[in-house]
């Protein structure tokens, strides 16, 4: 026996999907402008897919003086099994990332920084992840771009865009703020802290410097 509706049926299109995200996220019910502002859809559209939602039990509505409010039916089971964790796994991908950023490259980083359009959450299809590695020192750095070298095409399969990977020393990403300040200001502005320090902890000194000279002789 097929099931009342189809996956096709529930998402259908990007107006239905963009109403069933808005609704699974409030507590309260809205009514369609509020709906049309934060779906930044046309009352059309939104009329529309509510009118859809509603003939398949996925939304309620009721009328509330000159407006009607709307709400997600949260006992619907497909509500409960398709469109919830649907948009539930949407929230928490972010969260996966920077534990796979982590895991691949923490052993040898003591700075692992996302940057660009995935960290300021304005990213395209077309977008690159962007992400920088500091090791402590050159050999360090050059294991980072090894691994980067194993896992890029892992990485980039599992979340269907390329990962773009910029490795330094400590002492290369303590210099971009005299050598690179537009690019540093972007970092200490929008970059998101994976693991270890944050862009505006990234300093080396004469110290640190003789130290790994007396490590290599």
């Amino acid at each position: 026996m097929p099931s009342t509706h189809s996956v096709e049926d529930i998402l259908g299109n990007r107006s239905r999907i963009r109403v069933l995200r808005v609704l699974n996220g409030v507590s309260v019910p809205l009514n369609a402008a509020q709906i049309a502002r934060r779906t930044t859809l046309s009352k059309p559209a939104v009329a529309t897919a509510l009118d859809d939602l509603i003939e398949m039990g996925l939304v309620g509505f009721s009328p509330i003086g000159r407006a009607t409010a709307y709400w997600i039916i949260h006992e619907n089971i497909y509500v409960q099994e398709i469109v919830k964790p649907l948009f539930e796994f949407e929230l928490e991908v972010p969260d996966i990332l920077e534990s796979d950023l982590k895991k691949v490259f923490c052993t040898d980083s003591v700075s692992v920084i996302l940057f660009g359009s995935y960290a300021r959450g304005d990213q395209r299809r077309d977008s690159d992840i962007d992400v920088i590695v500091v090791g402590a020192d050159e050999a360090a750095k050059e294991r980072l771009q090894e691994t980067y070298l194993q896992q890029s095409r892992e990485l980039t399969s599992r979340y269907g865009a390329p990962i773009s990977v910029i490795a330094y020393s400590l002492a290369e990403a303590a210099g971009l703020r005299d050598r690179s300040p537009a690019f540093y200001g972007e970092l200490r502005k929008d970059g998101l802290v994976v693991s270890g320090l944050a862009p505006y902890e990234w300093k080396w000194d004469d110290k640190q410097a003789n130290n790994q000279d007396g490590v290599g002789a």
